[in-house]
């Protein structure tokens, strides 16, 4: 017989495979996002070249903390990818 847990570890189950889509869905924006900003630059549209550093932070990663603190995060995220970013320019 199931245990009475069944439809809880499954319903677990699939919020985890949730986050982990939603984490390569969101990586996977980032890349197309920064292939359109390649293709600008690329077709020099603009005098200068267009970038942007991107950073989120989602609540699963992050339990107990208030959606003050989650932006947080995610701007600190961006910070260091923008740090990053100068540093791969060098």
């Amino acid at each position: 017989p199931r245990s009475t847990l069944f439809p809880y570890t499954t319903l677990f189950r699939s919020c985890m495979n949730s986050v982990k889509n939603m984490k390569e869905e969101i990586e996977k924006k980032l890349k197309d996002f920064q292939h359109i900003l390649d293709g600008v630059n690329n077709k020099q549209i603009f005098p200068f070249e267009v970038s942007a550093a991107c950073g989120y932070a989602l609540s699963s990663d992050n339990p107990g903390k208030s959606a003050d603190e989650i932006l947080g995060i995610a701007d600190q995220n961006m910070y260091e990818n923008k740090k990053k970013m100068k540093n791969e320019k060098k």
